[in-house]
């Protein structure tokens, strides 16, 4: 458990090691919708030929850590031609939304990449990419990155070659079918587009287009040799760069929070409600915040990177767990001779095994009426937390304790109302309402 801690721990201190209180090279948060044609025929597919999801996008960019909308990774630049990356990126399995639950195919890979710089912005890269299941593929992709004004152009064509396990699981279904397809290489063109609309608003499009080879198509599953998607949304990034990098206001923080769960929605615990569930389920967790800006769209807004790590508690219905979490969080401080702040944070959260309390949620909100398309909860979910706080330093009238915050948050995971694929269509999740302290340095 400490070993695996202490690779966690490693953001945190890769963001310090490239810490100033200038705004980093790249950092955005956004929300796209994307379609996507199902290749399969009659038997699979009963109602449609496409199936949309919500997909949260995060990016950021340092010197060692990056993300990159279905991306991110760990990197190093070797030296102006050569770098080296270990890399994680989500990789949709399009089938129709009433199995998505059931089957949760659509999942982050990852593994290593070695890129070769053509030129600043043309790129040669290699993968061997693995499933959570151990089914291997490789990845030789070119890959462009063209910035024409307030318009961003990332082209890419990549081949693909997978094994006999991976075709059987993504094109025969081998678990539910025992159909054993043979390995092969597929090929997708697409791209990814960022126009620079007004302040920190920009839009967010893209496309892929991918040719099946003939063993994925032997399928008796398979009906189309082709699949595509298209996706569309808005994004928060940093303005475009400009002729110098200004500092920012905004400083570092650790943040340690303990909080408990409970039955209630999320709606319920904001208007006041409040009940601890029945076996007493707790958490206690420590983020970091990366500043990033204390200006948005023109507001006073401070807004934070901030991966953080969960130790939820033993009970008489599960043992420890560990809770991983990457998001932005927004501070606005309203300006009262007490400071007082309200947060919101929007990111990723991946959970070693699901909690009692969540599991128990999602099955009720997944059932009867109520149903939509999860047949059990997701190890990864959407993360959210909402926080209010109040200085301190105002609060004694001492100026030893300008930098400390104490404050009451509520820590929720969630599926986006069974709207994602990369979270198995779950409907619900968990809360869990709690009091920290906040400290800036």
């Amino acid at each position: 458990m400490i070993k695996k801690l202490s690779y966690f721990f490693l953001l945190p201190l890769l963001l310090l090691a490239d810490n100033n209180q200038s705004e980093p090279a790249n950092w955005g948060l956004g929300m796209i919708i994307r379609n996507a044609s199902i290749p399969y025929g009659d038997g699979v597919t009963p109602t449609s030929s496409s199936v949309t999801s919500a997909v949260p996008m995060l990016y950021f960019e340092s010197k060692y850590l990056y993300m990159d909308g279905f991306e991110g990774g760990l990197k190093y630049d070797i030296d102006e031609k050569w770098r080296v990356a270990f890399i994680t990126r989500l990789r949709f399995s399009d089938i129709p939304k009433a199995y998505q639950g059931y089957v949760q195919l659509s999942t982050y890979d990852f593994g290593p990449q070695l890129r070769y710089k053509l030129t600043p912005s043309n790129f040669i890269d290699l993968e061997v990419m693995s499933h959570i299941r151990g089914h291997n593929y490789a990845n030789l992709s070119y890959k462009g990155d063209f910035r024409l004004d307030d318009l961003e152009l990332k082209p890419f064509v990549t081949l693909r070659a997978k094994g006999a396990g991976f075709n059987s699981l993504y094109y025969g279904f081998d678990d539910l079918t025992g159909q054993k397809l043979k390995g092969g290489v597929d090929y997708t063109a697409g791209i990814d587009v960022k126009y620079h609309l007004v302040s920190n608003l920009y839009l967010i499009v893209g496309g892929d287009f991918t040719l099946l080879e003939s063993a994925a198509k032997a399928s008796n599953l398979v009906q189309d040799g082709y699949e595509y998607s298209l996706y569309g949304g808005l994004g928060l990034f940093k303005e475009p760069p400009k002729e110098s990098h200004r500092s920012i206001s905004t400083k570092p923080y650790i943040r340690i929070a303990h909080n408990w769960a409970t039955h209630y929605d999320l709606d319920q615990i904001v208007g006041g409600s409040f009940k601890r569930d029945e076996y007493h389920h707790q958490l206690t967790s420590i983020f970091y915040g990366h500043p990033l800006t204390d200006n948005i769209l023109g507001l006073p807004f401070d807004i934070y990177l901030t991966p953080g790590f969960a130790l939820h508690g033993k009970s008489e219905v599960q043992g420890w767990l560990r809770e991983y979490d990457i998001g932005f969080k927004a501070y606005y401080t309203i300006p009262l001779p007490i400071h007082i702040r309200l947060g919101a944070a929007e990111g990723l959260s991946y959970i070693n095994e699901v909690s009692w309390i969540e599991a128990t949620d999602i099955k009720e909100d997944n059932s009867g009426d109520k149903g939509s398309h999860s047949g059990q909860a997701s190890n990864l979910l959407n993360y959210l937390d909402f926080s209010v706080d109040v200085n301190l330093g105002d609060l004694f009238f001492t100026k030893q304790m300008e930098d400390v915050w104490l404050g009451y948050n509520i820590h929720h995971r969630s599926g986006i109302f069974s709207n994602s694929a990369q979270f198995g269509r779950v409907s619900g999740g968990s809360n869990y309402p709690g009091v920290y302290l906040q400290i800036h340095w």
